[in-house]
Parts: C-alpha cells; structure tokens; sequence
C-alpha cells in the first residue's frame, strides 16, 4: 500500500531550501571564524523559526576550492557541521566565489524544482586580482559573475550578500538582480538580525507571524464590505484566538474552526485598526481561499494511478474568479525527495468543471512507502501564495 499524508490543513508550504555559502579565505577566516559559527547557526536557528515550514539547509565553503560540507540538511545537522567545519579551517590565499554559486546552483537544480529558495553569501566583498584564481583576467571575472544573477532571478533563488567591507559592484549587482539585496555589516553579530529583517520583509505581503500574548493589527479602510483572514497555529497546542475591533470591543465574528486554523470573517466591518491576539503564537494570513486536499488521504494501492484533486474554498470574495487562481502539488517521497505537478482547473483532468475551484491531476503510480502530499495555491494578480 501507499500511505498518503496531507499536510495541507496544518499550512506547511513546501520545503524551502537555503545554501549558505562562506568565504574562508584568510581576511575572513582571520577575522574570527568562531564568530562566523556562531552567527552561522543562529541565522539557521532563525530561518526555521521565522518561516514555519520545512526547511533544508546546504552548506558550501570557498576559497581556493569550492567545496559543499553539507546537503539537504536539517537545522541540527547543519549547525553542527558548519562549527566543526569553520572551526578547523585555515586561511586560504584566494577565494572563487564564482565557482561557490556555481556549486549552489548545482545543489538547487537537483533539490529545488519550483521550491522556495535563498542563497545566503557571507563574504569580505573583495574581489583584487589576486583574489581571484591564478591566470583569471580580473574584469572578465567580475562581468561573469554579476551576469550569474539572471539564472538565480530566473529560478527565484533569491541571494543576499553580507561583506564586512564595501563590496565589489559586481557583488552588489548581483544579489539585487537576483531579486535578493547586498547588506554591508560592521560586525558579524549583524548578519542573522540584517537577514531576518529582509525575509520577514518579504514574507509580510502574504503572511504576518505573531509570538504567543502578542497584538497583530490590520488596518480596515472605510467602505470595506468584509473582512476576512486566515489565523495558522500549531494544531498540537491549544490556542485561543481573539479579536478585538477599532474601539477595543472583543468580536466574535463568523468562525471556521479545522485542525491547526480558523477562518475569521465579519461584514461591514467598521474602518480602523483590528487586532488578533493569539495565546500560543501563531501566522496570520491574509487570504481569499483554503487549499483542501480531497484526494489523496489514508491508503492507496500502489497498483494504482493516483488521481490528485483539490478544492479551494473561498473566502473573499464569496464567488472569485478561480482563472485567477493556480494550483500545484509537491509530493515527498520516502526517501526525501520530492517532485511537483501542476494541477488544472480545466475540467480534462479529473478535476470535474472547468472554473469551479477544484484542480486535479493524474500523476500515475507511486512505489510502496508513505508520502506526504503538500499543496500550494498562487493568486496570479497579487503573485501571493
């Protein structure tokens, strides 16, 4: 048999993979090396915080040789390796940073798909003629490097780069091209903080974290009809969800209860500043429909073709205009690794109607083992998932 898990009603997104990669030549290695483990694990303590989903870490050092230390990694995993590796190395003479996005791209090209994905660089941000590989031309270099952004734009792997000097233009053209930002710290307990700002800055146009006993607040303009929004917490822990309306009333509001969610809504909301305070901590998403996976759960034959099917059921408005919804599944095998399929709302493929806001997919057969099944629903004209 195939036993089918779906993760879908507690909102964990597919897993995001990072690849952090560390200069060690001997300006950065001098600097303090303890320093770069430390912060190094924090920022992977802080990446899996703040994202709450799966995430895998890969580790990559450069210097005269690229070299990855670790793949795929879990938080654990990854901290550990990352001190011992940065605690026992030795200065190197020159550092390729070329050839360490190389190795990164490599890695996201085997794990990635169509995953979210980041490239962390810590560097000095020097980049002299010898720095470089011995024989390399210095300008061809650079231009080679800053024209390396396209395909980690193309990808959206977005890359953020941290140098504790004022880096190179090609350095800095290429995080901002990519779509990720260069960030100048004057000390490394900078850089786990400088990150964690600009994710969280990225992550807020869809989602907003709230830490236990704590206030989100939502602005509601005038003439709004409803209101509506998505509160994510751990479905292990109970967790009391209040709202609270401009005047500081409590509100119950209409009410969705399912495992690890409630849908709120309320109509004719009055404009001002509304506030959820959740007692355990929580996300709350600011969303126009729910993901269900109708098919697959439980057991399937693995004999059989796995017809996958989804519905989406709206929040607001009460009946959109599903074309401006698309719809993909990631399937994680036993062994790790995961592939995805888009799914269709075009009435061809099991889906039943076209335009009803069920999407589905013939994705054939899956070996024997347990899989976990993970939905993720784009709203095309905000780019939100």
């Amino acid at each position: 048999m195939v036993w089918l898990m779906g993760q879908i009603e507690m909102f964990l997104g597919p897993t995001t993979e990072v690849v952090i990669v560390i200069d060690v030549s001997g300006s950065m290695v001098k600097l303090d090396p303890k320093g770069l483990a430390r912060e190094g694990s924090k920022m992977i303590s802080d990446i899996s915080e703040a994202l709450q989903a799966p995430v895998r870490f890969s580790l990559i050092l450069y210097g005269e040789k690229s070299r990855v230390i670790g793949e795929g990694m879990n938080p654990g995993d990854a901290k550990r390796i990352l001190t011992d590796s940065l605690m026992n190395v030795k200065p190197e003479k020159y550092s390729d940073l070329r050839s360490a996005l190389n190795l990164a791209k490599g890695i996201l090209k085997r794990r990635s798909e169509r995953r979210q994905a980041y490239v962390i660089v810590l560097t000095d941000g020097r980049i002299r003629e010898d720095d470089i590989p011995p024989g390399e031309d210095i300008r061809n270099y650079l231009t080679t490097l800053s024209s390396m952004a396209s395909d980690f734009k193309e990808n959206k792997w977005n890359v953020f780069v941290f140098s504790t000097q004022d880096a190179e233009s090609a350095i800095i053209d290429l995080a901002n091209s990519s779509g990720g930002a260069y960030t100048r710290v004057n000390d490394l307990s900078e850089i786990s903080t400088k990150f964690m700002n600009l994710l969280e800055g990225k992550l807020l146009r869809f989602r907003v974290d709230v830490k236990p006993s704590s206030l989100v607040e939502i602005p509601v303009e005038e003439g709004v009809a409803e209101i509506g929004v998505v509160v994510a917490f751990d479905p292990r822990e109970k967790s009391t969800l209040k709202i609270y309306d401009p005047s500081g009333k409590e509100v119950e509001g209409n009410r969705k209860e399912g495992r690890g969610y409630t849908i709120f809504t309320v109509s004719n909301p009055k404009p001002g500043i509304w506030k959820f305070e959740i007692s355990k901590g929580a996300t709350v998403l600011l969303s126009m429909a729910i993901p269900k996976i109708v098919y697959p759960s439980g057991e399937h034959p693995y004999t059989e073709p796995i017809n996958v099917k989804l519905r989406l059921e709206p929040i607001l408005p009460k009946h959109p205009d599903w074309k401006n919804f698309s719809a993909r599944i990631y399937v994680e095998y036993p062994s790790g690794k995961q592939e995805v399929y888009e799914l269709y709302d075009d009435g061809k493929n099991g889906d039943e109607k076209p335009g009803d806001g069920i999407f589905g997919r013939n994705i054939g057969r899956l070996p024997e083992g347990e899989y976990v099944f993970t939905a993720v629903v784009n709203h095309k004209p905000t780019n939100s998932e």
